[in-house]
């Protein structure tokens, strides 16, 4: 099957209220390597001490920092903290972390491909997981941050995604009532597609539209496995 016509796969609603759609990454711009231009300053200046700066420093939400664009958070598990808009113009602190990164069992691909054929050609589905919790902020109650959020590969560069809605081994939900206040935490997934010899996902990134953490123009935030 050829890229151009999986970019042609379009969107459907069937019944059970699932809703499935497969894009390709090719319209994607990779994201620079963060890891790399940081090896590359310090080779350049070999006396400096050898100090990081905040904005490459992984953080978790334990010491009360919070993670700035291009910022990459490692380990399954591994809390951090940032800022989230909503189209309200409302904002708030929210820490997530990557909880696990798993291939789709058997079960589970074989019905979702039954309602998109183009799978069967060889693809591969994962799973990812991720928990958020409220740290601070506006009131976001029954806004929803899970769209924001798409597998990336080891090197940090968005991978195919499928969409799935109302499906129960790769659900998604809205912040609930409450959310706000804290001490609640919700529990999203997102799904990969790979195609045949292609590389697993080893992550995930936060990239939020018209924001500095934009996949287009900005620096995700990038947690890995």
């Amino acid at each position: 099957m050829t890229t151009q016509r999986l970019r042609g796969f379009a969107a459907l609603t069937i019944a059970g209220m699932m809703a499935l759609s497969l894009a390709g990454c090719a319209d994607i711009k990779p994201v620079e390597n963060e890891k790399s231009s940081s090896s590359e300053k310090k080779t350049e200046k070999p006396t400096e001490p050898a100090t990081e700066t905040p904005s490459s420093t992984p953080k978790a939400s334990g010491d009360g920092s919070v993670l700035a664009p291009g910022d990459e958070v490692t380990g399954l598990g591994t809390q951090g903290s940032y800022e989230w808009f909503n189209y309200d113009e409302k904002k708030a602190i929210l820490t997530s972390s990557l909880d696990s990164v798993e291939q789709a069992p058997q079960a589970a691909f074989d019905e979702i491909a039954e309602k998109a054929p183009e799978l069967k050609n060889g693809y591969a589905l994962y799973f990812l997981t991720f928990s958020t919790t409220f740290v601070s902020g506006d009131d976001i109650d029954f806004s929803a941050n899970y769209t924001d959020f798409k597998p990336i590969d080891a090197e940090g560069n968005s991978t195919q995604t499928i969409s799935l809605i109302g499906y129960d081994s790769c659900k998604s939900e809205s912040f609930p009532k409450g959310f706000s206040q804290g001490g609640v935490s919700i529990n999203n997934c997102i799904a990969a597609v790979v195609p045949a010899g292609g590389e697993a996902p080893a992550g995930m990134q936060f990239a939020q539209y018209d924001q500095a953490t934009s996949d287009y123009d900005g620096k995700p935030i990038r947690f890995f496995k």
